[in-house]
C-alpha cells in the first residue's frame, strides 16, 4: 500500500548535470594518496532545491450545548455558555503557527491535565438521581496547510502565473471517524439534517483485520486499500461500543492563508 501511495503520489524535482572543477592538491608522497584512500569533502552548494507546499487538516470536536433535564422533567440547564450554578469552560483547542507563508508549528491551547475543559454543575445531590444530560457537539474540518498552485511555473520556479483560484490545491477530509466514549450514547435523532452520521463497527473502518475463531487478529493484505484507520490499531477500535463516520464535511477546501471564508467546513 506504502509503495502504491508513493508512485501515485511522488514528486520529483530535478537539477541538471553541473560540469565544474574543484582545485585541490594533487601532490602524493609514494602512492600515499591510493593506500590511504584520500577523499575531498565539497560543500556549500546551493542546488536550488525548495521544499514543496504542505497539506494539513486541522480537526475540531467542541461541546456547543449544555443541557440537564430532571426526573421530573424540569430543565435544569440548556446553555453555550456558563451561568449560574454551571462552569462551561471556554474551548481553545490549537491553531496553526506559520512564518510568511510556511506553516511553521502550532499554538496550543491553555487547557492541560492541571486545567482541563471541563463542564461542572453545582446542584443539590438529591437532584442527580434519574437526571439525563444531553450533549451537542459541532464537528469542523479547516484547511490550514500552506497555498500550493497548479501550475508548472510554480512548481519550477516557486513563482506562479495564475494566483486566481481555480489554480490553487485545495484538500478534502473525505470521511471523518468518531470515536464515541462508551460511557456516552449516540442519538442519531439530534443530528444535523442531511448531517450522515453513521454507525459503523470496528470491521467497517479496517475490513482488512478480523478475528478468527481463536480470538486472534487475521491479516487480509487484498482489502488494505479500503481500510479507514491503520489496522494496527483494530483491537482497540474493537472495545468501542459505537463508532460513527460522515462525509457530511467533505468538500474541496481552500487554505485558511488564501481564502479564511472557503477553508473550513462543520457540522
Amino acid at each position: 500500500m506504502i509503495n502504491n501511495l508513493i508512485n501515485n503520489t511522488t514528486m520529483c524535482a530535478q537539477t541538471g548535470v553541473i560540469d565544474t572543477e574543484i582545485e585541490y592538491n594533487r601532490k602524493e608522497t609514494q602512492n600515499q594518496g591510493n593506500t590511504n584512500k584520500l577523499s575531498y569533502r565539497i560543500g556549500d552548494i546551493d542546488l536550488g532545491l525548495q521544499e514543496r507546499p504542505k497539506a494539513q487538516l486541522k480537526l475540531n470536536k467542541e461541546i456547543s450545548n449544555f443541557k440537564l433535564v430532571l426526573a421530573n422533567g424540569q430543565t435544569l440547564f440548556d446553555t453555550t455558555q456558563s451561568v449560574s450554578n454551571l462552569y462551561f469552560a471556554k474551548h481553545e483547542g490549537h491553531s496553526a503557527r506559520y512564518e510568511g507563508f510556511r506553516l511553521i508549528g502550532y499554538k496550543l491551547g491553555k487547557n492541560t491535565k492541571q486545567t482541563p475543559e471541563l463542564i461542572q454543575a453545582y446542584m443539590d445531590e438529591e437532584l442527580i438521581s434519574g437526571a439525563s444530560i444531553e450533549a451537542s457537539y459541532i464537528v469542523s474540518v479547516q484547511n490550514v496547510g500552506e497555498v500550493d498552485y497548479l501550475d508548472k511555473q510554480f512548481y519550477y520556479t516557486g513563482k506562479t502565473n495564475n494566483p486566481s483560484q481555480s489554480n490553487v490545491s485545495t484538500t478534502n477530509a473525505i470521511t471523518i471517524v468518531d470515536y464515541v466514549s462508551n460511557l456516552l450514547r449516540y442519538e442519531s435523532n439530534y443530528q444535523d439534517v442531511n448531517a450522515s452520521w453513521e454507525i459503523k463497527k470496528a470491521e467497517d473502518l479496517v475490513q482488512s483485520a478480523s478475528y478468527d475463531s481463536a480470538k486472534k487478529v487475521v491479516i487480509d493484505n487484498e482489502k488494505v486499500e479500503n481500510d479507514l484507520v491503520n489496522r494496527k490499531y483494530y483491537e482497540e477500535l474493537s472495545t468501542y461500543n459505537t463508532l460513527i463516520t460522515t462525509n457530511k464535511l467533505s468538500g474541496d477546501l481552500l487554505p485558511e492563508l488564501f481564502d479564511k471564508e472557503n477553508s473550513s467546513k462543520s457540522t
